[in-house]
């Protein structure tokens, strides 16, 4: 996806059911914000018909799921406490400011 998409970086995380991905875009890609991240929805869904996508551009959300896996590499998250941090993103990633 980061290839194909001339995106700068990607992260992502899931759980049995959710898939949740963030990603940055140069910044001369910033005006066309909606329409990458409705085509990049559209390829995730595809890849993975089975499980529920939320795709964010936002650099916030970016950071979260970064140290959400920081979090999970050192052991320091359980499966619960993994899928309440993923509910919470997603929330955050929806909120409009």
């Amino acid at each position: 996806m980061k290839k194909q998409n001339n995106l700068m970086d990607v992260q992502a995380i899931n759980d049995d059911k959710k898939l949740l991905i963030a990603a940055q875009l140069p910044h001369n890609d910033r005006f066309q914000m909606k329409k990458i991240e409705k085509k990049l929805t559209k390829q995730v869904e595809k890849q993975f018909p089975d499980r529920e996508i939320t795709l964010s551009l936002d650099k916030k959300i970016h950071l979260e799921i970064k140290d959400l896996k920081e979090q999970l590499a050192k052991g320091k998250l359980v499966n619960k406490k993994l899928k309440k941090e993923i509910d919470r993103i997603i929330k955050l990633s929806k909120e409009k400011t």
